[in-house]
């Protein structure tokens, strides 16, 4: 779930420059040049041991075969996470609006 949590992060991250660089905007842009780029990967990270410390373990749902967050099945122990949820819900919604805001304005600039 780690990695995941980390991977999660580094799109936003990535889409938070690939805006910024698009549009130029000048107060995020010296965040990604040079070596501070390795110091903003702390920032995935962090996020990740944050959220694994704090979120239970998922459990292998024998019925189901995946990896995942017990959604109640048999009435069996929850393991249900809110930051896994939060995670699987914002991070895609912000990269995506992100990239549409990205897309818009190169269509606006032609």
């Amino acid at each position: 779930a780690g990695f995941f949590y980390a991977s999660c992060a580094a799109c936003l991250m990535i889409a938070i420059n690939r805006v910024a660089e698009l549009m130029e905007i000048r107060p995020l842009l010296p965040l990604y040049k040079d070596v501070r780029t390795w110091y903003m990967m702390v920032i995935p990270t962090t996020y990740s041991l944050l959220l694994v410390a704090f979120t239970p373990i998922t459990m292998l749902n024998s019925e189901a075969h995946v990896l995942s967050i017990d959604l109640g099945f048999n009435n069996g122990i929850e393991y249900t996470s809110s930051f896994l949820i939060a995670n699987n819900v914002f991070c895609p919604l912000l990269s995506s609006v992100l990239y549409v805001i990205m897309i818009s304005s190169v269509l606006i600039k032609r």
